[in-house]
């Protein structure tokens, strides 16, 4: 069980009896859903992790941080209530709740279904009854810990969801971690024109597949105070987002921009022929993406919306639930589940959708005919098109975040620095001087 600092427990697994503590020790975590605050994306968990002295191992404190949270786990042999193992008695008590809702206490019942049910209801009115309080007056998410960043980026109007990577038809971008933007590739369309670019949180860029009309693009940049820049090819209006105010984040697609803002609506400019600017009536997003013809948006509630083109079945994706993230190609769709698997719609005739057996996935981007997904572990995932050698990339290590263009594949390194894969024939790939590039 994971428990928040005032004794809300967000998630619980379920395990067999004879089971060391340090291998539940981040199921919980995983399991914990998107928590919404006033301002920005939701959060999906923690920045801390406090544990006992059962979950002391190397490896598992490594995972942890491979999700990007910091543990703080009690040493063994050390004095027992000293160092981390003073907090347990959050747990402690969180735990001794549930007793009020039959479970644990009923210990005959061999049905792990039943056991779950009486803790998710148990858990559930546990949460009503520490917030009732606090909704009745409208007080601010950040008292809870696991929402504190909204609360942090509220004040300073920072953007939750942000992205350093982007790669586009013929050019790579990259934020660093300055608020600078770097970029490289085709500069025809004045895409790459980001020198000035200053207080940058998000990047986007326009990607679209490989064809005799296409290679003009955009790019996208997302600054601090919700504002938004653009530049590059400008035919059909994708770049007038000057005047957007409370962005919190941004998306880039064919001849188009999307903008979310705090309160869960979409705004668009661009390219709406195919229908893929129809987003006035979303509410309740919390993450967005473009592809060629398609635009697709998760909701708060973990549901999947999809308008534009659907030809190939890339919309198809109002049965998706559970959904932390979505990822838009050229004529497929991928989406990242809060459970670390992966789900796809579209073509399947490159591959792209080839992504059920993924686990353990943290982030993922589609590509025009490839998909891309980074683990825990820090590894890398590719399914689709590999004619320029843009899925190679099953030897990078220590990679946190991924970004994937019509042919060539970007991965940034925890170090700062990033590498890449695939066509290189406008320097789109040339990106070995780049360093300091970082997720917010």
């Amino acid at each position: 069980m994971s428990v928040e600092a005032h004794g809300i427990p967000p998630a619980a697994t379920l395990t067999g009896g004879n089971r060391n503590d340090v291998t539940r020790l981040v199921p919980p975590i995983r399991a914990v859903p998107p928590i919404r605050g006033r301002h920005g994306r939701p959060l999906r968990r923690p920045k801390h992790l406090y544990a006992d002295r059962g979950h002391d191992h190397g490896r598992y404190r490594d995972r942890l941080r491979r999700f990007r949270v910091v543990p703080h786990t009690a040493r063994r042999g050390t004095e027992h209530g000293s160092g981390p193992g003073v907090h347990h008695w959050v747990v402690d008590g969180a735990i001794a709740l549930p007793h009020w809702f039959r479970c644990p206490r009923i210990r005959w019942k061999t049905r792990d279904d039943i056991h779950q049910a009486f803790n998710t209801r148990g858990r559930t009115v546990m949460c009503r009854r520490r917030l009732r309080k606090p909704l009745r007056r409208q007080a601010d998410v950040r008292w809870c810990p696991l929402s504190r960043t909204h609360a942090k980026r509220k004040e300073e109007h920072m953007p939750a969801n942000s992205s350093a990577l982007a790669a586009g038809r013929r050019h790579s971008v990259g934020r660093r971690r300055d608020g600078t933007v770097l970029a490289v590739g085709d500069t025809a369309a004045a895409e790459c024109h980001v020198e000035r670019w200053e207080d940058v949180v998000a990047v986007a860029a326009g990607n679209v597949h490989v064809a005799t009309n296409t290679g003009r693009s955009h790019t996208v940049g997302l600054r601090s105070d919700g504002t938004v820049l653009a530049t590059g090819w400008n035919g059909d209006g994708q770049c007038d987002v000057a005047g957007w105010r409370g962005v919190t984040a941004v998306a880039a697609g064919w001849r188009r921009t999307l903008g979310l803002l705090a309160n869960g609506n979409v705004l668009a400019a661009g390219r709406s022929s195919e229908g893929q600017c129809d987003v006035r009536s979303w509410r309740e997003v919390v993450a967005l993406s473009c592809g060629d013809w398609h635009s697709v948006g998760v909701r708060s509630d973990g549901s999947a919306l999809a308008v534009g083109n659907d030809r190939r079945g890339q919309c198809a994706v109002e049965g998706w639930r559970d959904v932390a993230a979505v990822s838009a190609g050229y004529l497929h769709t991928a989406g990242l589940r809060v459970d670390g698997r992966a789900v796809a719609t579209g073509d399947r005739g490159t591959g792209a959708c080839a992504v059920e057996e993924w686990e353990d996935v943290v982030a993922l981007d589609a590509g025009s005919y490839h998909t891309v997904g980074v683990t825990a572990s820090g590894r890398v995932l590719a399914a689709g098109d590999n004619s320029h050698g843009q899925c190679e990339v099953g030897d990078w290590r220590d990679i946190v975040a991924v970004a994937a263009g019509a042919m060539h594949t970007l991965g940034l390194r925890a170090d700062g620095t990033v590498v890449t894969a695939g066509n290189n024939a406008d320097g789109q790939c040339e990106v070995d001087a780049w360093s300091g590039v970082q997720l917010p």
